[in-house]
């Protein structure tokens, strides 16, 4: 079981549409996914068809705030072919919740943890994968995400100031790293709603490529109004399967194929 937090503390920079493409596009590579919903606006949850107001079943907010409430309590399916544990407005609480708790920031490692045990006896817990889309800021939440993963994601936005939170989003990471996860590393980041056309998208490629070399994917993601859509239709994959946008997502998963499973 691999697990991918997909981060970085700006929004708006193509998180959760990475995360449900990706997702998607595991998928049709034949890998077993679940996604965990780590932002309170629920936005993920949403677009993958889950109603993050009248949830009927334990969320991620009940398995990072009660220790009774295991992991596989709150995964719901989806049409998609992946997974879903879903969140609610009730994990903008959680901050709040965890300042005080025990091991605050190594919950969701716990609780993946104790997943994995038990998909030795139930394979439908057997997942290879397992993307965590986080919240856009660098608080608990992001940390506790961090501290489960294997790797970090991190799709930036081709534009300057998005490049600037890069580096912050990394020391937050290299923390991460040597308090809690020393296996965490960097599997790549992913240029987002490129614009060939705007010289910014062309120096923000060029200067990330000089700066970090091979972790930055081949793959770029290109803006597409299509993918506006991602939000009440789902994956792109589904809704527009030969999209530019679709072709895209396709070939960073098969990038993350190759990266992860060749380590």
């Amino acid at each position: 079981m691999k697990k991918i937090a997909i981060g970085l503390q700006k929004g708006g920079t193509g998180k959760t549409t990475t995360t449900l493409c990706l997702g998607r596009g595991l998928v049709e590579r034949k890998r077993r996914v679940l996604l965990i919903d780590l932002d309170p606006q629920a936005n993920l949850t949403t677009a993958a068809g889950i109603d993050a107001v009248t949830l009927d079943g334990p969320s991620i907010y009940d398995c990072l705030t009660n220790s009774e409430t295991a992991l596989s309590q709150a995964i719901f399916e989806t049409d998609y072919g992946f997974d879903v544990v879903p969140a609610t407005i009730a994990l903008s609480l959680a901050e709040k919740h965890l300042l005080t708790a025990m091991n605050r920031d190594r919950k969701l490692y716990r609780k993946l943890a104790e997943m994995e045990k038990q998909s030795r006896q139930d394979t439908r817990l057997a997942y290879d994968y397992v993307l965590i889309d986080c919240p856009p800021s660098l608080g608990i939440l992001t940390v506790n995400a961090l501290a489960a993963a294997d790797y970090a994601l991190v799709p930036l936005q081709a534009q300057q100031f998005a490049a600037y939170g890069l580096n912050y989003f990394l020391d937050t990471m290299n923390e991460v790293r040597s308090e809690f996860n020393e296996q965490l590393s960097l599997l790549g980041v992913v240029l987002t709603m490129y614009n060939a056309r705007t010289k910014m998208s062309q120096d923000v490629a060029t200067e990330m490529r000089e700066a970090l070399g091979e972790r930055v994917f081949e793959t770029i993601v290109r803006t597409a109004t299509i993918l506006a859509e991602v939000a009440t239709r789902g994956p792109v994959q589904v809704y527009a399967p030969r999209s530019e946008a679709a072709v895209e997502y396709n070939k960073l998963a098969e990038e993350v194929i190759k990266r992860v499973e060749k380590a």
